[in-house]
């Protein structure tokens, strides 16, 4: 599953990483862009499902309903470390523009994941996360919290 809200910029790449069944969800245009090209052959050989989501055009009862709605689907599987994000690295604020370098490419290609920049975060890559088992991150979550 790809979750994009940068826009129709990166639609066609986004659609071209998607695995066969695979699904697209657009939350958002970041970007500003608003028309692309979308592929219908590959949309139907490789059978994917596509999906738009507006919270514009939720009314307020509609938006609490969401947010009780995530609370109690998605935020257990989140503590309990059955899903995840993606951190591909995090920057210190100082290193802002490297952060944003290594977003648009210059430092290794493509990001792929979360990036962060923040005053309490230390350089680390996705490799040194994916590997600290999910108990110790969560303590370490907890005393840097």
């Amino acid at each position: 599953m790809i979750v994009d809200n940068i826009g129709a910029d990166v639609l066609a790449p986004c659609i071209e990483a998607l695995a066969v069944g695979g699904r697209y969800v657009t939350i958002g245009r970041m970007s500003g862009v608003l028309k692309g090209e979308l592929d219908v052959d590959q949309l139907a050989e490789h059978r994917l499902h596509l999906y738009g989501v507006s919270n514009r055009l939720r009314n307020a009862a509609q938006r609490a309903e969401s947010m009780r709605r995530f609370i109690a689907d998605l935020m257990p599987a989140l503590s309990e470390g059955r899903i995840r994000p993606t951190i591909d690295r995090s920057f210190p604020l100082a290193d802002l523009a490297a952060a944003q370098a290594h977003v648009e490419g210059g430092t290794r290609g493509v990001s792929r994941g979360r990036v962060g920049a923040g005053t309490k975060l230390r350089p680390r890559t996705r490799r040194a996360i994916s590997r600290a088992p999910a108990r110790s991150r969560r303590a370490a979550a907890r005393s840097a919290g």
